[in-house]
């Protein structure tokens, strides 16, 4: 009888052996399992110790290493969204002091210019104080205006000379620049007579005479020459001291209003930037809790 029952009782261990050896097997993390895991504690530690760059690249390295491994690959993702939240909130703090700082900056030069429109004129325009209301009329030179938009132009004048000059060239011992050329059939390019004298007035947008201006903003101490280009003749002036520092002073403030204009832009970026990754952090979170259940 107790033969029997030990016999019994030793059929069953021997079934049970094979179970417990495989869930003992199957509790085992594979090599592969392990370093994954081991990322991702890194990328924790990263993320604990504000190194985002350096997070966002090992998650970029698990993701294409093991791609197989979902619980890893849903806890990296997670990871990846709050690692966003924060570089975008950082962008946000440093998009917001570049406005304040250039918004300082062109409210302090707007002081230096004064505002300019006529009956006849449908938008007005912006010049340095020293700068008269009618400097290029009877006159050969050029003129920087701010908008209102606060956009540079450029304006020209060539008085008593026919060329049919259609864009500049500023020359010194630092170099040269040019404005991109306004044809004669643009109707920014004209001509007319002034009692019988030749007057060409040309107009430059922001794109076509930025790097002139730029060119002469970083050259104002020197001596700089002006062509003004036609086809087949050009004439050739000598800027005046105090046009160098008028078109100093308006792309010095086209500058910073161009920054501004670009913090504006950005905080809207980062605005909803910021909204669409709280989303994906909630959803990143949930996806890992449903794994769990």
């Amino acid at each position: 009888m107790y033969g029997a029952a030990i016999k019994k009782h030793i059929m069953l261990a021997v079934a049970i052996l094979p179970m417990i050896f495989a869930t003992a097997c199957g509790s085992q993390k594979s090599e592969e399992e392990i370093n994954a895991e081991r990322l991702l504690s890194e990328v924790k530690s990263c993320y604990s110790g504000k190194q985002y760059d350096k997070a966002m690249s090992m998650i970029d390295s698990l993701m294409k290493t093991y791609p197989g491994l979902l619980d890893v690959q849903r806890a990296a993702m997670h990871y990846q969204t709050l690692i966003i939240e924060k570089q975008t909130l950082r962008d946000s703090t440093d998009n917001e002091q570049l406005y304040s700082e250039n918004r300082a900056i062109a409210d302090s030069l707007l002081k230096q210019f004064r505002y300019i429109k006529t009956a006849d004129m449908v938008e007005g325009y912006y010049v340095p104080k020293q700068i008269g209301a009618d400097e290029l009329i009877k006159a050969t030179g050029i003129e920087t205006r701010i908008d209102e938009s606060k956009n540079i132009y450029l304006v020209t004048s060539l008085y008593g000379s026919s060329i049919r000059h259609s864009s500049l060239m500023a020359s010194s011992e630092a170099g040269e620049a040019s404005t991109k050329e306004v044809p004669a059939s643009n109707p920014r390019n004209y001509r007319f007579s002034d009692n019988g004298t030749s007057v060409e007035m040309v107009t430059f947008n922001a794109q076509e005479c930025d790097s002139l201006c730029a060119f002469i903003a970083d050259n104002a101490s020197k001596t700089i020459k002006i062509r003004f280009a036609g086809k087949s003749r050009s004439h050739t002036i000598t800027l005046p001291e105090r046009t160098k520092k008028a078109i100093a002073a308006c792309y010095r403030l086209y500058q910073a209003e161009s920054k501004v204009k670009t913090a504006e832009l950005n905080r809207l970026k980062y605005t909803k930037k910021l909204q669409l990754t709280r989303k994906q952090i909630k959803q990143t979170a949930t996806n890992i809790q449903g794994e769990r259940k």
